[in-house]
């Protein structure tokens, strides 16, 4: 296997979930686009990781690794890259040291731009 530049760690868009009341007094959730990005491994879910999601009622359809930094996404914020947008349902902080996180994410195919 060969790894070329490019191929292993992408740059993700964050956008964090906010949820505001509009001028008829309903909820809107809203994504805010912040001032950073951060770089992980994109892979696709085991059927294993799909199943154990699927039975707490939260689909993933991918799973992201972050390496060396502290954990930056919370539940509920979306990541962009280039053309695609991911949902992180959950995260597993592998190690008690802050060197890997492990999170599940469920790509979703938008329309509305």
């Amino acid at each position: 296997m060969y790894l070329r530049v490019g191929n292993l760690f992408k740059e993700f868009l964050i956008f964090r979930k906010a949820t505001t009341i509009n001028a008829e007094g309903r909820q809107v959730v809203e994504f805010k686009k912040l001032d950073e990005t951060i770089y992980c491994v994109l892979a696709d879910a085991s059927e294993k990781e799909i199943t154990r999601w699927q039975k707490l009622e939260h689909p993933i359809s991918h799973t992201l690794v972050q390496y060396g930094v502290k954990p930056v996404l919370l539940e509920g914020d979306k990541l962009v890259l280039e053309d695609r947008s991911f949902y992180i349902v959950g995260r597993n902080e592998l190690s008690a040291l802050g060197m890997f996180t492990l999170y599940y994410a469920e790509e979703r195919f938008e329309t509305d731009g």
